[in-house]
Parts: structure tokens; sequence; C-alpha cells
């Protein structure tokens, strides 16, 4: 969201607040981010007022793990992590919005929607742009790419990503970065339950972190 501080955080409670509040009353999560929209427009005089965002739905699969719908506009793209098998690579893919719109600037602003199948085994992984807008110890800057290369790699040196791995295989990562994250991080991550032959789950549903730039020193 934009702004900082005591702004930035009133305008997350707003967020929330409607996205929550909404959601519980209407089942179509492009209804709901229009209603946000709506809502982020609704004073004129009030400052400018932007987000992007991803609101994901999720659902039993009938093959087990999760049918994921996520909506939004102008946000980084989430990544499929999907480990080696049946002849298949690893990979981490990109589950691009695109054309969808930042929230907040236009009144018939565009959202979009992609459904994907969250297989037993699988993780997706969601961030905020401090990830990618960070520099490496070689002062080359952590992007999309060198994400996707980063998480391509986690899936290949597991069986079953799973997202407390996810998250920690991150976080050590930006520990080393020189200066840390350009700007305030935020990770979540989802696993699908993989079941053992005797139906011991393995793995875990959920997680996620939070973080902030590290206070810049001077002489």
């Amino acid at each position: 969201m934009s702004g900082r501080g005591t702004t930035a955080a009133a305008l997350t409670s707003m967020i929330r607040h409607t996205l929550r509040s909404t959601a519980l009353l209407e089942p179509d999560p492009r209804t709901v981010l229009e209603t946000l929209n709506t809502a982020l427009l609704a004073d004129p005089a009030a400052d400018v007022r932007l987000c992007t965002l991803i609101l994901g739905t999720l659902a039993p699969h009938p093959a087990g793990g999760f049918t994921i719908t996520l909506t939004g506009g102008g946000h980084p793209p989430a990544y499929h992590l999907r480990p080696a098998r049946q002849g298949l690579r690893p990979r981490a893919e990109p589950v691009q919005l695109s054309g969808g719109m930042l929230l907040g600037a236009l009144a018939d602003a565009p959202i979009v929607s992609r459904t994907l199948h969250l297989a037993p085994g699988e993780a997706l992984v969601l961030h905020s742009d401090g990830l990618t807008a960070s520099r490496t110890s070689h002062g080359a800057r952590f992007d999309e790419e060198s994400l996707a290369a980063h998480l391509t790699h986690h899936a290949a040196t597991s069986t079953a990503p799973r997202a407390a791995a996810v998250i920690d295989d991150l976080t050590a990562l930006l520990a080393t970065f020189p200066v840390g994250p350009a700007d305030d991080v935020a990770l979540l991550a989802l696993s699908a339950t993989l079941l053992e032959a005797d139906g011991t789950p393995v793995g875990t549903s959920g997680t996620s972190h939070t973080g902030s730039p590290r206070p810049q020193q001077h002489a």
C-alpha cells in the first residue's frame, strides 16, 4: 500500500476490514476487490490511497490438495513450486495476474483471476516487492528471475516443498544481503499435505514471515 508510518497503518486497517467484511457476504473474489477499489476511491478529499494485492480462495480438490483461485492486480507474481515427478523436472512457475491493475487509482480498474491446482507435495509462495528490489552480496538486484531460479533450486532439492522450509530458506537468503531488504518484506507460503502410505500427514499447511529494512547507519 502507499504511504508510511501511521498513514500506511491506517490504510492497512481499512483494507483488511473491507476485505474481511465483504468476503463474508460476497463469494466472488472479483466483486470483493471491486468493493475495496470503490472504498479506496470513496473520499476524494483523502490522500491518494493505492494498494496492490492478491486475494486467494481455497477449495478441496477431488484429486487431493486444493483448487486455489488468485485474484488481484499489480502485485508481484506468486510462485507454484513443483518437485520432480513422473519425468518432469522440478520447477517454480510464476502465477502472473497479467492485465490486472493496482487498486485505488481508477474506478474501472481491471481485476484478474487465475486458478491452479496445488497438488499434494507442492507449494505456493507469495511475496512483496521488498524482496525483489534488494541487492545481493555481488551488488546485483535480486529480481523476479533470480527468485524463480532460487525457488526452482529449492524445489529440486526437496522431495515435497514444505511451507515452513520455503520461508526458512528465503529468510536465510535475506540475511545474506549486505544491507538487508530494500523495503518491507512479507512472505507467505502454503503447501498441500502429502500423505504417507499409512495415512500419516507430511508437511504443513502454511506459514508467513514479515521483515523490515535494516536501519541505515550514518558516519
